[in-house]
Formats: structure tokens, sequence, C-alpha cells
């Protein structure tokens, strides 16, 4: 999601990435989800770490970033406020237009990915808490990359994250930034180390830990998910994050290998490449429009696969316009 020289397995990882976030949020198969949930959210901010070279003035950084990141998640807040008026003025011949376009720009200032606000009970903004998190992680870790005191910095702000967020929910994914920049981190100081071992043996042990960590922190599909980042939910902190760090490199090993594989491979490219827009409109989608009412009309199933396929199809025909709608290339850094 920058402007680095581009590595196009690594695209295609964010293109796995993204789509996982999609399966996710389906919620119709425990294990799927579980499985999902165990490496999406740590592969982006593992990835986000590999191309930070150089810490920036206070002033480039915020403004590079806000750039980057905020003008996105303003897009898609105004979006989601304009579409729950449409379909409000579509299904429910006007329903509550001002309380829910009201309660949508809450959201949008309390920026929410999971929970609610205890005192004023906002809902939360969805998958794009992402983008908050990332601003400030990124802004917070620019001040202590490099430096000898970089990993004991990262790791007491995952805690103060982790623990805050079992203390009182705060505004603006803070404690989600928190605890992602040790994954930032993570993945700063190990890039050369995973790009370097792009083979075979190693992607099996990889799989091994992943499969093992799962297994400890992923199966009992009776509680929760073994992680959500979002709330900042960690069932086995430490399995957590080794199986996020393993899950992430067995997805860029398969990515390579697809990276090989002609137009498939250039599509997933192309796809990941602009995961920012599918991250965008995946939530347009997700908040502000009714599949429940809106496949039945033409004779397809909600929460099935043939949702799945729809919101696919969707976010494939959005990264497209966007590619080809040069007004949307600024907001969302569009690359062709």
């Amino acid at each position: 999601m920058s402007t680095h020289e581009r590595i196009g397995y690594i695209d295609i990882a964010k293109a796995i990435g993204i789509i996982s976030v999609i399966i996710g949020h389906m919620w119709w198969y425990q294990p799927e989800m579980n499985l999902m949930y165990s490496f999406h959210m740590p592969l982006f901010f593992l990835i986000g770490g590999f191309f930070i070279k150089r810490r920036k003035s206070f002033k480039e950084i915020v403004h590079q970033k806000a750039v980057r990141l905020l003008s996105p998640y303003i897009f898609t807040c105004a979006a989601i406020m304009l579409v729950t008026v449409l379909m409000d003025l579509f299904f429910a011949k006007g329903g509550n237009i001002a309380g829910d376009v009201w309660g949508w720009f809450l959201a949008s200032l309390y920026g929410s990915g999971s929970l609610t606000s205890p005192v004023f009970n906002i809902h939360p903004i969805g998958p794009i808490w992402f983008l908050l998190a990332m601003f400030q992680a990124l802004v917070i870790y620019n001040f202590v990359f490099g430096t000898r005191w970089a990993w004991p910095v990262c790791i007491a702000l995952f805690a103060i994250g982790y623990a805050g967020a079992q203390w009182a929910w705060i505004p603006l994914s803070i404690w989600g930034a928190f605890t992602a920049i040790l994954f930032i981190h993570i993945g700063h100081e190990t890039k050369n180390i995973i790009l370097s071992h792009m083979k075979l043996p190693y992607a099996i042990v990889a799989l091994g830990i992943w499969a093992v960590c799962f297994m400890y922190t992923g199966l009992n599909f009776e509680i929760d998910v073994p992680m959500s980042m979002a709330r900042c939910y960690y069932s086995n902190v430490p399995l957590n994050i080794l199986g996020g760090f393993a899950g992430t490199f067995v997805i860029l090993y398969v990515s390579k290998w697809i990276e090989k594989c002609g137009k498939i491979g250039s599509w997933f490219e192309t796809y990941g490449r602009n995961s920012l827009v599918v991250l965008c409109f995946h939530t347009l989608e997700l908040e502000a429009i009714p599949w429940d009412d809106l496949l039945p009309l033409v004779g397809l199933t909600p929460m099935t696969i043939d949702e799945t396929i729809c919101k696919l199809v969707w976010s494939i025909f959005w990264v497209v316009v966007a590619i080809h709608y040069k007004p949307l290339h600024r907001i969302f850094g569009v690359v062709d």
C-alpha cells in the first residue's frame, strides 16, 4: 500500500490477504473464519514494516501517511453515509435518514473497528479501522525503529494496547495501533530473512508452525476467533504472533508460486496492488449495502457462497473503476 518499488509476489500476498478479509467477514463457517483471522491482519502489518527505510521528520511522516491512509478513510466514511441515505430511500421508504447519517458520522469520528463506545453506544466503523491504526502505528514507529530501544518500546506499546483494551476502549483504534507496532517492527527486522528464505523446506516448517499455533488457538469454534486485531483480542499472545508470522511466510511462498502463473499471477498482482481500494469498497458494502434484501431480488441466497462471489465481484469492479477513473487515483494511490 505504498509507493515503494513493487515486488510482485508481495502484492499477490496482499491480494490473498484482502480476499481473506472479505471471506472472514462472512461469518457462515467458523473453521474457515478462524483460519482467516489467524493471519490476515498480521500479514498487512508485517508487510507494512518491510519497506520502512529511513526516519522522517514528524511533518513529513504525518503528511505522507495522512494523504495515503486518512484520505481513503474520509472518502469511505462519506460514501457510507451517502449509500445509507440511498438504501433508506429505496428499501425503507425514507426510514430514519437523519438518525442513520448521524450515527455513521459519529462512528467515523470514533473510528472503532469492532467494539462500540461504552458511553455513547457509537457503532463501529468497520474494516477501515485498519487505516487509522496503520497511520498512527507508522507515525509512532518512525521515531523508534533503528534505535537500540526499538524492541523494548514496541513490546511495551503492544502490552499497553493489549491491557488498555481490556480496561477501557478508547476512540480512533489507538489500542489497535499500539499492538500493530510490534507486528510492523517484526516485519521490518525480519524482511531480509523472510525474502531470502522463500524455499520449500522453510515453507513446510512455517506451515507446520502455523498449523500447531492454529491448533491451540483456532480450533475451539465455540468461543471466539483466535485473534482480532480490530479489538485487540488475542487468545494466546505468543502463539497468535508466531502463528501470524508463520502464516504470512506461507502466504508469501504461495504467492511467489502464483507469480509464475501468467495472467492469473498478473491479475492477483493488480488486485493486491490496489488492496486499499478493495478494503474501502468492502467496508462500504459491508456496512451500507443490504445484501439480505438485494440478493433475493435476483434469485441468490444471502450468507452463502452466492454472497461471497457477489462481494468479490463487487471489489473487482471497483478496482477496475479506480484504475480507469483518474479522480480516484489521488485518493487511493491507484497502481494499474
